[in-house]
């Protein structure tokens, strides 16, 4: 195994794992904002946007499992691995937008595609 795969695999979990704790907290908060707690919360903080959480999600969840499945052609050493390095660079971007993994699997996966990258450029 090289350092760039561990790198992407690492960003990939990381962003899937970020996606997961944004589901967690979207039900804490349908959890305990429910009742007379909301209707306060809701007066003083305006309406909570569910719809922006959900989409972070999605596109955590499917950037995360972007980036595995790139790193996991990246080493099967797949005849594109030029255009595997390159997609765990764009999902690990996506997941950075997100901030799955608390910006550390973005980085990572950014870091491990770009390591790939320049050893592949400098080899071809």
């Amino acid at each position: 195994m090289s350092l760039p795969l561990i790198l992407s695999m690492m960003g990939g979990v990381f962003i899937i794992v970020g996606g997961l704790f944004l589901i967690i907290s979207l039900i804490w908060h349908f959890s305990i904002f429910d009742g007379l707690l909301a209707a306060l919360f809701f007066e003083f903080t305006g309406v909570y946007p569910h719809w922006l959480t959900i989409i972070l999600i999605i596109i955590s969840l499917v950037a995360g499992l972007f980036v595995v499945i790139s790193a996991n052609m990246m080493y099967r050493g797949s005849e594109d691995r030029l255009k595997w390095g390159f997609l765990v660079v764009l999902g690990s971007i996506a997941g950075l937008f997100c901030i799955s993994g608390f910006g550390l699997g973005g980085i990572l996966g950014i870091v491990g595609g770009l390591i790939f990258l320049s050893g592949k450029l400098q080899r071809d």
